[in-house]
Formats: structure tokens, sequence, C-alpha cells
């Protein structure tokens, strides 16, 4: 029971009789009397094409040219930076308002999604050359943070169309199907869950 015995089960293992079968006596007068046709294929083969079909022409490959409208278009300066320190208003936020917006600006920068939208667009660095062409009056929360800081609000309102109006930049330029978009979507929540 407990012996040292153990129980071994036959296994049958695969030998090289059974991949390479002997020929019997049979089998070799039966090859030797068969001839040897050349082989066939199994479909006809395919044709190929006619160089005159398949010719590309030089100016096709490339690509096509831009309207003259795109390709006349010039990169647009950049606009002035905000805030306009000759319209600031008379009567600013109260201190209690911006120390509040200040707080919810940093903590939305504080956010993974915010780092995109933390500072201004850098045309250069990112390759993008015609953006000022497309947007006219850039946002980003370091801009909206310097404009708090010196009191160039007249009203709360104002703080939340520049949020806005980043928003809208976003989707202006990069659509809303881009990764883009869904970072400010779920920064835009963190900005009403703060603000309004």
């Amino acid at each position: 029971m407990f012996g040292t015995e153990v129980a071994t089960t036959p296994v049958q293992t695969p030998s090289s009789d059974n991949f390479y079968p002997q020929e019997t006596g049979m089998e070799k007068a039966v090859q030797s009397k068969t001839v040897e046709e050349p082989e066939k294929p199994l479909s006809p083969p395919n044709p190929s094409p006619s160089p005159e079909k398949h010719e590309v022409e030089p100016e096709a490959s490339e690509a096509a040219p831009l309207p003259s409208t795109q390709t006349s278009m010039e990169p647009a300066p950049k606009p002035p930076s905000e805030p306009d320190m000759n319209n600031l208003p008379a009567t600013p936020i109260p201190k209690h308002q911006a120390k509040f917006a200040l707080n919810s600006i940093k903590t939305i920068k504080r956010l993974r999604d915010a780092a995109p939208f933390t500072v201004p667009v850098d045309t250069v660095k990112l390759n993008i050359p015609l953006y000022y062409n497309y947007i006219k009056r850039p946002m980003d929360l370091s801009t909206i943070e310097r404009k708090i800081n010196l009191n160039a609000y007249a009203d709360v309102s104002e703080i939340v169309d520049d949020f806005t109006l980043m928003v809208d930049n976003c989707c202006r330029f990069n659509g809303r199907r881009l990764p883009l978009y869904h970072k400010w979507l779920r920064i835009s929540r963190a900005i009403s869950k703060s603000i309004c």
C-alpha cells in the first residue's frame, strides 16, 4: 500500500516508423509502373496587369494642392495678451470672491487632465502656425489667474465667460472627437462644481 512501487501506465510514443512507413514490394511495383506527370497548377495563373492600366502619373502621385485660399493663408499675428492694463474696471470683484476663484483655479490646475489648459498655447512648440487664424481670443487657466490677480474682472460672470471661451476655443480648433476635448469635459465638470 505505502510501498515504493509506483504504478505506471504504459504510454505509446510516436516513433519514426509511424511517420515514414516502410515500402512493401507491392508499392514499389506500382510506383515503377506509373509515369510521372509534370505538376499542373490547380488554377490558371493570374495574368499580370498591363502596364498601361496601372501607370502612375507623376502629378497624380503627389498630394492634391490645397485651394488657393488655404495655400495663400498666412499665419495671423498673435493677439495682444490679456488683461488690457488700460481698461481695468473701476470696481473689481470683491477680495473674497477673487480669493475663492483663485483657490478654485489652483485646484483645477492640479488635476491631471488640466495640463494642456494651464498655460497659453505655444504655436511654435506645437507646430500650429495657423492657430490664431481660427482662435481670435485665446484663453487658458494662467491668463484667468493673472486677470484675477490684476483685478481685471468686474463681475464673477466674466470669469465663467472666460472658462466658456476656453472650452469654445478647444472645440473650435481641435474638434469634439480628440482626447483633448474629453480632457476639457472633465475639467469643465470640475469648474462647474467649484465655481458655479
